[in-house]
């Protein structure tokens, strides 16, 4: 994510970001590699469902390594 954005700005490109923030139903599933559906999502957070198999559930969202590198990004600009 990191890179990509460095080689955008080298370009001239006024803006680029990520498009996802978290998904909602992508649920990670530590207990459950799996059936992990995260691992696939493009959310720069993981979801954390109190029920990973109940799509109603409340959930919570944890930043991934991708969170801090596109953080760590605008942090230095």
């Amino acid at each position: 994510m990191r890179t990509m954005l460095e080689v955008f700005t080298a370009d001239g490109f006024l803006g680029a970001s990520p498009y996802t923030f978290i998904s909602p139903d992508a649920p990670h599933r530590a207990d459950d590699p799996l059936h992990d559906e995260d691992i696939a999502g493009y959310g720069l957070c993981k979801v954390i469902r109190k029920n990973t198999w109940d799509p109603a559930s409340p959930y919570r969202w944890e930043p991934k390594k991708s969170f801090h590198a596109v953080s760590g990004f605008y942090r230095s600009c």
